[in-house]
């Protein structure tokens, strides 16, 4: 039997015949830029609709009010800072903003500017390119559409990054929002023709001239351009035979509702194709409340999708900034962050470890918390319910201890206890040893003392079971 190579990709779309008749190039499966013969260009209209960008800045600007920042190991602090500094001098919010039209394009790329500073390779300007000039080759590659290469020009290394948007294998042209926009907006459009057509026909009064059966039609011209300057001017002058009766023309008011309506749910459905919820679709039954609520736990689903999709993006042009310049670990990570995103059981978990004598380093909480070293000091903590373990030798901090079980050792040296609680720490101390869990010392020590010899000994023994317990789940 020969043997199978199984590194090599099978079902692909050229051996499946998908594109047979067709080019290298993978054609965009837009069903509107297809059954209307359009090119993505159209969709530009789409974004100068007032309730198109008002939900497009709406959404973009959950991530845009992110904090951001570079991290890693304290083995590439200094990679770090040139990383970050290499960041801000390409202007953050318009990078991220560039990179959240994936979402209205379907992807989105950005061609990298690189420049030599100080001897490392670094981004001088990244900048965000039309989808359209763009496509992507069978083997799903972003190619440049070219004058010389019409099927897509290919595209040399740690040169273009690109942002895409629930894009699969079947389509990596991503999933747009903008054709989701295209009907609702052009519907609009209509409305507003003819609501105007409306407002100009019954938003003033009608005026219905009179005259004798066969009046001349010079008479009757001259007439009718008495009553439209009746209109602007509200005088007039007529045959003293001719009657003129003004007509309300609020009783046609009524006629506008439909337009009215319609252009209120053509915005509906554009904020719920960009946003992904409206209130108004469901304040009916659930109340203001409710709705409210649901409202603001699918935005934030969704700016969470959106993070991850900037994150993503720019993790990449990290990794070649870190892979041109260093070698050796690995490359530091970007990340983002709500400026009220905070660990609230993290930060209750480490108050209470702190309280019982354990100390953090400055690198943990900015590791931890997204802090920035000159954003905080470390001071000494003040008495607590802890207090008496900060009153043992400086060798009961665990952070040096190689055996969490051995802990409780440290903590009764500078106790004073008997001759007979010495000898009584040397055998916990073997248990200790030879157990091969917390619960089974526990149990080795009651098995072999039911019960203690002092009060003393007890609240030391607690104090220590209580801290190996503590460094056991770190």
């Amino acid at each position: 039997m020969a043997k199978r190579d199984y590194t090599q990709e099978i079902a692909t779309a050229l051996r499946a015949g998908f594109y047979q008749n067709l080019s290298f190039k993978l054609p965009d499966p837009d069903p509107i830029l297809a059954k209307l013969g359009h090119r993505q260009e159209i969709y530009a209209q789409i974004l100068a609709d007032a309730k198109v960008c008002a939900c497009v800045e709406q959404r973009k600007a959950g991530c845009l009010s992110m904090l951001w920042d570079i991290k890693g190991d304290e083995a590439s602090a200094d990679a770090i800072e040139i990383i970050r500094q290499a960041m801000q001098r390409l202007g953050m919010p318009s990078l991220i903003s560039e990179i959240l039209n994936a979402v209205l394009w379907g992807f989105q790329p950005l061609e990298v500017m690189w420049e030599v500073r100080g001897g490392l390779t670094l981004p001088a300007r990244v900048i965000g390119k039309p989808a359209h000039w763009f496509c992507f080759s069978a083997d799903n590659e972003l190619r440049f559409l070219s004058v010389d290469h019409p099927d897509g020009e290919e595209l040399r290394d740690r040169k273009f990054l690109l942002a895409q948007h629930n894009a699969t294998y079947i389509n990596p042209y991503g999933e747009k929002l903008l054709p989701k926009c295209f009907w609702p907006v052009m519907f609009k459009k209509g409305a507003w023709k003819w609501w105007v057509t409306a407002t100009e026909k019954f938003g003033s009064p009608f005026i219905l001239g009179k005259v004798p059966r066969g009046t001349d039609q010079t008479e009757i011209a001259k007439l009718d351009e008495s009553l439209q300057a009746l209109i602007q001017d509200v005088t007039a002058v007529i045959p003293n035979d001719t009657a003129v009766e003004i007509m309300d023309g609020q009783s046609g008011s009524s006629a506008s509702a439909p337009h009215r309506e319609l252009i209120e749910q053509c915005n509906a459905e554009i904020a719920l194709a960009i946003l992904g919820q409206t209130l108004t679709t469901e304040v009916g039954s659930t109340g203001s409340y409710a709705a409210s609520k649901t409202h603001n736990d699918v935005r934030a689903d969704i700016i969470a999708g959106d993070k991850r999709m900037v994150e993503e993006t720019l993790q990449t042009l990290v990794d070649w900034i870190y892979e041109l310049n260093w070698s050796g670990s690995t490359p530091p990570k970007f990340s983002m962050w709500d400026e009220e995103d905070v660990d609230k059981a993290l930060a209750e978990r480490d108050k209470i470890l702190t309280e019982t004598g354990l100390k953090f380093t400055k690198s943990y909480y900015i590791k931890s918390y997204g802090l920035a070293e000159d954003d905080f000091e470390i001071t000494e903590p003040q008495e607590s319910q802890g207090a008496a373990f900060a009153e043992a030798p400086a060798k009961a901090h665990l952070t040096g201890v190689k055996r969490p079980f051995n802990a409780y050792t440290y903590q009764l040296d500078g106790a004073k206890i008997s001759d007979f609680g010495k000898a009584l720490i040397a055998v916990v101390d073997r248990l200790i040893d030879e157990g091969q869990g917390y619960e089974d010392v526990r149990q080795s020590i009651e098995t072999a003392y039911p019960q203690l010899p002092t009060d003393e000994m007890e609240e030391a023994l607690a104090r220590a079971f209580y801290v190996a317990a503590i460094e056991g789940r770190l």
